[in-house]
């Protein structure tokens, strides 16, 4: 089994004896790898439940398929970390930045990302549900297919964001900026829309039965053969065009 002696001893040679023994079990949970610098490193497949990141150089890290139960990652550096189909729940994230990090099909249910920069991260097919995003810069972000079932994203950032196929039912989208999104064939029932603006937004196929619209922006949305709209809001919806 690698040692964490190993990793913090060269990066580079770690990264060699993995790429050759990809088996090998890595088992590194609770460890302190504080303010360490693992830039590029492979820990595919590693335990690292409860593992204290911060601080950390993450950068170009291979994180994909971790076991991060309850990991530390407070102020640390992860830009362009693959955490693919990673578990990351009950993780400390405050003060992180996952720019253009990849979390394509990983869990991050619960999660508070208040404080967390995801400018340009992948979120194709991942677990969001009762997440809290209230505030965060998620424009032009890839949400497509993801699940954010009941999370919390009053006044986020959402403008051009791709949210294709997502499950947002019963989520919390009070005051967001929804513009020139792709909400196509997504899951928005019983969502809370109230003073969201989804001018120019595509909304086709979508599902709005018990959504909440007081007083949201629907100047030029797209709702062919969406659900749960009302023949007047979209007869009245001719007249801003």
């Amino acid at each position: 089994m690698l040692s964490v002696e190993a990793l913090l001893n060269s990066v580079t040679e770690w990264n060699e004896v993995r790429q050759s023994k990809l088996t090998y079990p890595v088992d590194l949970h609770h460890e302190n790898l504080s303010r360490t610098n693992l830039k590029e490193a492979n820990l595919h497949k590693a335990n690292l439940e409860g593992v204290d990141f911060s601080g950390a150089d993450l950068r170009g890290a291979d994180l994909s398929s971790c076991e991060l139960k309850k990991a530390n990652f407070i102020g640390a550096n992860l830009r362009g970390a693959n955490l693919t189909a990673a578990n990351i729940s009950e993780a400390e994230l405050a003060g992180a930045d996952f720019t253009d990090a990849n979390f394509n099909k990983a869990y991050l249910g619960n999660a508070d990302l208040r404080e967390v920069t995801l400018t340009g991260a992948n979120f194709n097919g991942t677990n969001l549900h009762k997440t809290n995003l209230s505030g965060v810069n998620l424009a032009g972000v890839d949400l497509k297919y993801a699940n954010l079932y009941e999370s919390n994203l009053n006044g986020t950032v959402l403008n051009g964001a791709d949210l294709h196929r997502a499950n947002l039912r019963g989520t919390n989208l009070e005051g967001a900026d929804l513009s020139e999104s792709n909400l196509s064939e997504a899951n928005l029932s019983k969502a809370n829309l109230s003073d969201a603006n989804l001018s120019d937004a595509n909304l086709k196929s979508a599902n709005l039965e018990g959504a909440t619209l007081h007083h949201a922006n629907l100047k030029n949305v797209a709702l062919n053969k969406t659900k749960g709209v009302h023949k007047w809001l979209i007869q009245l919806m001719t007249l801003w065009k």
